[in-house]
């Protein structure tokens, strides 16, 4: 399962979209969801596995609408995170659930909290007005490392959204004019297990704009990459990358694809390696190692031979299918945001293969434009510098200064009307 978990958030985490943006904000930079009823099933399933009894479950379901006014299996349509850019240009998160809610039951619900002796050894439940906003604010009182201790805070938007997050998020989300997406994408949204979209050309200047050197690195590594899109329901995975130009879609294809490749003999290998366990003593413990890690090889396997990648002009998809031992509501959510260690080295060499074979094109256009240029002038050019480069710009020989995507710079080595080259001081010259 570990296997399975690892490679499956891997081509969640490295693929994007430009399509189906939710504006739920102006700035808005990524959208993530989970499908409310799909969860609330999940964890209530769970807490009979888990020794709740069937029948206590239902009474808490039938109490729980009594007072709140709302459904536990029905009304909780979504759970998701916004992320937007604030008027400062720093990113925001902020929780949210949509379904049908009735407020006034709530805030009711969460002053008989704050007079219940048990939870006021734990809590201090307060209720206020931000903005206009009734908000609640829920205090821990227990301080982590002498640090203030933290205030988790929520506010209703009208019948049919919840926000929530830290105190300060929820104070400066008072503050914003939040819309509804359309239609046609509340539909797509809704009918998902789970739903991600993301602006990452957006995150990535967001990310840029900061002072934290952490943050700041991020946003070179998303560069190759504009829109992310990715979907789950009933077992099938749908990614869709949008890259900033073909040769990054084709360098991200040619990634994943070496990587399906080579993963695929790895399992063939962990497979033929397993040895049935013998009998005797010891028999019953080894026969769940091995049947555990030869499910898991399966699973795995099944997964990434499901697999389909697609590469044309600048988008590259991936559709794959779930084994029936992993198709729970859970698994997209645990997935997503796993194995960013792994992926960012092969983000960073495919943006690297990416810069390189543009600055290998800027060469070979320089390289030609002199050799046009001497062809029309008697005095032939014999080296390259910046001045030169600017000569041909002006007399029509290229049509802009072409740049070097990693900031080197662009030289000659040799007689340029002769065998001499162009080179550049990050790549180095044409190979």
């Amino acid at each position: 399962m570990k296997r399975f978990i690892l490679v499956f958030a891997l081509f969640i985490f490295t693929l994007t979209a430009a399509s189906a943006q939710a504006p739920w904000h102006e700035n808005q930079v990524a959208l993530i969801t989970v499908n409310g009823t799909t969860f609330v099933d999940y964890i209530l399933d769970k807490a009979s596995t888990f020794g709740f009894h069937k029948d206590v479950i239902k009474e808490f379901e039938q109490v729980f609408r009594k007072n709140s006014g709302s459904d536990l299996r029905k009304d909780f349509h979504n759970v998701g995170v916004l992320v937007y850019r604030g008027t400062e240009g720093k990113p925001h998160f902020l929780g949210f659930t949509t379904g049908k809610f009735k407020p006034e039951n709530w805030y009711g619900e969460f002053e008989v909290i704050a007079n219940q002796p048990l939870a006021a050894q734990h809590l201090k439940v307060e209720l206020r007005e931000e903005n206009g906003k009734k908000i609640v604010d829920l205090t821990s009182k227990k301080k982590i490392k002498n640090k203030p201790a933290p205030v988790f805070s929520m506010f209703f938007a009208g019948s049919n959204r919840v926000y929530f997050g830290p105190k300060e998020e929820v104070n400066y989300a008072t503050k914003i004019k939040f819309s509804e997406p359309p239609q046609a994408i509340r539909k797509q949204i809704h009918k998902q297990t789970f739903f991600l979209n993301a602006n990452l050309k957006g995150l990535s200047q967001t990310m840029a704009s900061m002072q934290n050197p952490a943050t700041q690195a991020i946003g070179p590594m998303l560069a190759p990459m504009s829109n992310l899109y990715v979907f789950y329901k009933d077992g099938e995975i749908f990614t869709r990358l949008d890259c900033v130009d073909e040769a990054s879609a084709k360098n991200f294809y040619d990634m994943l694809n070496g990587m399906k490749t080579s993963y695929q003999q790895k399992l063939k290998n962990d497979l033929e390696q397993l040895k049935k366990p013998s009998d005797g003593k010891g028999w019953l413990i080894n026969s769940f190692i091995y049947f555990g890690k030869k499910g898991s090889i399966l699973s795995s396997k099944e997964t990434i031979d499901s697999i389909k990648l697609v590469h044309k002009n600048n988008v590259l998809m991936l559709k794959g299918t779930l084994p029936p031992l992993v198709r729970t509501g859970i698994v997209p959510i645990a997935t997503v945001g796993v194995l960013a260690a792994i992926a960012i080295p092969n983000f960073r060499k495919a943006r690297g293969v990416a810069r390189e074979k543009a600055c290998i094109a800027n060469q070979r256009v320089l390289l030609g434009a002199t050799e046009m240029y001497n062809m029309d002038h008697e005095e032939m050019q014999t080296t390259l510098d910046s001045a030169f480069i600017k000569t041909l710009v002006e007399q029509g020989y290229l049509r802009s200064v072409p740049t070097c995507p990693a900031g080197g710079t662009y030289s000659s080595t040799g007689d340029l009307s002769a065998d001499g080259e162009i080179t550049c001081s990050e790549h180095g010259p044409v190979k």
